[in-house]
């Protein structure tokens, strides 16, 4: 492209040097009257400079239609528009630019890429020039060579360029107030690299600028992503919500599940998940992330409601089942094998359906893709001690493989944590009284409490001091997560 038009610009050049002799040797000449030749380049010149008027003015307003669309709220569009305008002028950097941050909106980095090196090649010293080159720089630090479509990228690269190309998108951005996409380009980055605080701030900024337009979907997905980063969920779901009635797509569904999630309501979760895959099948854009998701919120809900929880609209069966979350984590693992997450949390599942012999190739799966977890290690040696390979428990984890395998530890552990935060004070005097002998099921303290935690015979018959009550019903992944004090030894 900048070849065609260094040619261009050699053609004007002959041309004008041809006007510019013929003039002179009809000035020496004394002549009054122009030649032909001089008459015809003269010509020529003058059309094409009409012509590069006319294409100038066409590009601006196509670029400024591109804007009012992206503006309005309707990203889809103006990225068709966008892609018409590029067709006739394919040199113009800031139509150029436009699709490259679009791409990378949608995380499409190889694409965005490639486009960034366009604009950057068309001229570099212009602030989309020098955008698209801190781009460039940071993500290809973020996400390396054969990574790039990768959800879930590496750790964060320790870098000295990171923060020096921080502060070029910074000083582009805050020297041109009024291209929104520079700006917009800046949140992007910060997201990617969980500047979660920083990038709040500069889509705040942004939406003020270009309020009272609503702006694109997915500068308010992602805005909403921020928000849940920084655990503030409230803030994130009008977000999600805008997200959803601009562009009512798989991920802005999803999104708004994962919202609803944090914030409890996860009858009205799970409807936005089932929206967002029954979206993704009539698209053919399925992603194992969409099943992943909803396990992770069917999970929770069960977690969160205990056991005996009823759902609000179903009397029938509570939110949350083992029956309801695996098939999600069969067609996540479908699309995406190598998920250890989603492995143990298959495992989890079948444990609580007491299958333990079926959870346990499901943890050492989980194990083998990701060894250095030490949630997965201790949940496979709690599943090995109770399918009875304790030796081989107790290498793997011995701590874990210590643990009680009474009927209290298939509860859900936010019912276990709850129990705990409640009765540490009564289950350190059950094991001061008791000194290492069997707790009776008559004691009327017991039987309250019993009471309040709605527990069967069979798992109050679990609470002992040499196990549950010493260990607390956590494992030490567990006791970590729930930041709670060191296990007693």
């Amino acid at each position: 492209m900048k070849g065609e038009t260094r040619n261009w610009r050699r053609r004007d050049a002959l041309l004008s040097a041809v006007v510019f002799a013929g003039g002179a040797l009809l000035f020496a000449g004394g002549t009054g009257g122009c030649s032909p030749a001089v008459v015809a380049a003269k010509k020529v010149l003058q059309e094409r400079e009409q012509a590069r008027t006319q294409a100038r003015t066409r590009d601006a307003a196509a670029y400024q239609t591109v804007l009012s669309l992206w503006r309005a709220g309707s990203q889809g569009q103006a990225e068709l528009r966008c892609a018409q305008a590029r067709r006739a002028s394919p040199n113009h950097q800031g139509l150029a630019f436009f699709e490259a941050a679009c791409a990378r909106s949608r995380f499409d980095v190889s694409a965005a890429h490639s486009l960034f090196a366009y604009v950057r090649a068309l001229d570099p010293d212009t602030p989309a020039g020098r955008c698209a080159d801190a781009i460039i720089v940071l993500d290809e630090l973020r996400y390396p060579p054969g990574e790039a479509g990768s959800r879930t990228p590496p750790a964060l690269p320790q870098n000295r360029l990171v923060p020096r190309r921080f502060g070029d998108l910074r000083g582009v951005a805050r020297q041109n107030p009024d291209d929104p996409l520079l700006l917009w380009m800046l949140a992007v980055e910060c997201r990617a690299f969980d500047r979660n605080v920083e990038g709040v701030t500069h889509y705040q900024t942004l939406l003020a600028r270009i309020h009272p337009d609503p702006g694109p979907a997915l500068v308010h997905q992602t805005y909403a992503n921020l928000l849940d980063a920084l655990k503030r969920p409230s803030d994130a779901l009008p977000q999600r919500r805008l997200a959803v009635q601009l562009e009512p797509a798989p991920w802005s569904y999803d999104g708004l599940g994962a919202t609803l999630c944090d914030l409890g309501r996860y009858e009205d979760a799970n409807r936005a998940h089932e929206i967002a895959l029954d979206l993704a099948a009539r698209t053919g854009l399925e992603s194992a992330n969409y099943w992943r998701n909803w396990a992770f919120c069917l999970f929770k809900a069960a977690d969160a409601a205990g056991p005996g929880a009823k759902s609000r609209k179903s009397h029938d069966q509570p939110l949350g089942t083992p029956n309801q979350i695996i098939p999600k984590i069969e067609r996540a693992l479908r699309l995406n094998p190598d998920d250890a997450v989603m492995w143990n949390l298959w495992g989890i599942c079948l444990e609580r359906q007491n299958k333990a012999r079926e959870a346990l190739p499901k943890y050492q799966r989980a194990l083998t893709l990701n060894p250095k977890e030490p949630d997965f290690r201790d949940n496979a040696a709690q599943c090995l001690a109770r399918v009875g390979r304790r030796r081989e428990a107790a290498a793997l984890s011995p701590d874990a493989a210590a643990f009680s395998l009474g009927p209290l530890t298939s509860l859900p552990e936010s019912a276990r944590l709850r129990i705990y935060r409640g009765e540490e004070a009564l289950l350190k005097e059950l094991f001061r009284k008791n000194k290492g002998g069997s707790v009776s099921g008559n004691d009327p303290t017991l039987a309250a409490f019993r009471k309040r935690h709605h527990l069967t015979q069979d798992e109050m018959a679990a609470i002992d001091t040499e196990g549950v009550a010493k260990r607390w019903y956590f494992t030490p992944a567990q006791r970590r997560r729930a930041h709670l004090p060191p296990l007693p030894r």
